[in-house]
């Protein structure tokens, strides 16, 4: 079994330096999807194939035969990697997928006052919407306490959903004026801590973290530093900021909630005697575990057959309009099939556990029809998210912060998961109408910075 995971990582990294070496950019679509997956996946994938039957230790049910099921999960996405990047490279215009990253903006002395608007306006707004957030819930203990319940409280605030889709843009607004030498680096500096704590303070690792990844790929566009060798820039910033989530995964149990503020030496103390690492690499930066209890779970028998676009219909309804609004994450499922309640789609949120295993789109299309639903799936995939690129690529050099986040999103972003599409939809229509309210002012001559 490790000799059978070995090659099948080293069939993804020669998918990833395939189109590395094509375009020279780490941060082409298929390049960046691949190499996410592996830094996710490859540490806990060894650690399983090692010894198949630890998995039994993971999943919520008995597995008689891992081995088999780990076969099952390689050839599932060796195939569904594939089909998706076959349908990258038909479908991708040969622009994009030999593209070296050199960007010049042709209206920089336009762009910089809209980035400005931009930098002040989602500044202000998340600053107020984390701040009502803030005294509403009263103190620093009990917005710790609630990172347990953190996607209730997005899920219900309208306030909060404001402030995580405005944060990110401070951070790229404040990284594209200071490349472009228009602020201090002290104030970028200010302005990312701003991002990464206000976020955090949501009990989130991936609202978090994904500022970030997107810092890194605007300044490698910008710079026109997208190679391999420049990601040991990267490597410092990234290793600092691991703990930091470590810490916020394990204070979503109540208990460790109490021993922080009763006897934090004693509760850090505890972060390295316990297996809180472990956990964090196998449970929850890995995606391994539902993909491997889904393959495992679901059949001809209790597949969904596309019943999951039903939840999809009702996302945009809010949840106070609509009590019985079932959920946006359809990893809410997985986690109540693991506990043995076998809900299918559309069901009540209140009837399925707070928590969810979010299943990606290889997982999801497995769920609706199985392999087939696995290959349409890698196709849809592959197109849209050429299409998509594609579209930047072109107009990247006449409007480029905008294209630079538009292109970041769907490479971070889009997937055909329910959650995915209504981030992705989201934060590009939270964007753009904040980008078109910033340009109405220029084109109006009324600058919010002179």
């Amino acid at each position: 079994m490790i000799l059978i995971g070995v090659f099948f990582i080293c069939f993804l990294i020669f998918l990833m330096l395939f189109f590395y070496k094509k375009s020279q950019n780490i941060f082409n679509p298929m390049s960046y999807i691949i190499l996410f997956f592996l830094i996710r996946n490859t540490m806990f994938l060894l650690k399983v194939c090692s010894n198949p039957d630890s998995m039994n230790s993971y999943l919520p049910v008995i597995i008689t035969d891992p081995d088999l099921l780990l076969l099952k999960y390689f050839l599932f996405q060796t195939i569904f990697f594939s089909v998706f990047s076959g349908s990258y490279c038909i479908f991708a215009q040969k622009r994009l997928l030999y593209y070296t990253v050199n960007i010049k903006s042709r209206n920089d002395s336009e762009s910089i006052y809209i980035i400005r608007n931009i930098l002040y306006l989602s500044f202000i707004f998340s600053l107020i919407t984390f701040m009502l957030y803030f005294f509403k819930v009263g103190s620093l203990y009990e917005i710790i306490n609630n990172f347990a319940y953190r996607t209730e409280h997005i899920d219900d605030n309208i306030f909060i959903q404001l402030s995580v889709r405005l944060a990110p843009l401070v951070l790229f607004s404040a990284l594209y004026l200071y490349i472009k030498k228009q602020i201090k680096y002290i104030t970028f500096i200010m302005y990312s801590l701003y991002v990464v704590i206000s976020l955090l303070g949501f009990g989130s690792r991936t609202l978090a973290f994904t500022p970030i990844l997107g810092g890194f790929v605007i300044w490698s566009i910008l710079t026109g530093n997208a190679k391999i060798k420049t990601f040991k820039k990267f490597l410092l910033p990234t290793i600092c900021l691991f703990p930091f989530l470590i810490i916020v995964s394990d204070l979503r149990k109540p208990q460790k909630v109490d021993l922080l503020f009763s006897e934090p030496v004693e509760y850090f103390l505890s972060i390295f005697e316990d297996d809180s690492s472990e956990s964090f690499v196998a449970e929850q930066l890995s995606s391994v575990r539902t993909s491997l209890f889904i393959l495992n779970h679901y059949n001809e028998y209790n597949m969904w057959y596309g019943k999951s676009i039903i939840d999809l219909l009702y996302a945009p309804i809010p949840r106070k309009f609509f009590a019985n609004k079932p959920p946006v994450d359809t990893g809410r499922y997985i986690t109540a099939a693991a506990i043995g309640q076998d809900f299918q789609p559309p069901t009540p949120l209140s009837k399925l556990p707070p928590y969810g295993w979010p299943p990606g789109s290889m997982e999801l299309g497995y769920i609706n029809f199985g392999l087939f639903g696995i290959m349409l799936i890698g196709i849809l995939h592959g197109f849209i998210l050429s299409y998509i690129c594609n579209k930047c690529i072109m107009k990247i050099e006449i409007k480029t912060f905008f294209y630079i986040v538009i292109y970041f999103y769907a490479i971070q972003l889009f997937n055909l998961t329910n959650s995915g599409l209504f981030t992705f939809l989201t934060r590009v229509a939270t964007f753009y109408i904040l980008y078109k309210f910033s340009s109405f002012f220029i084109n109006k001559k009324r600058y919010f910075i002179q």
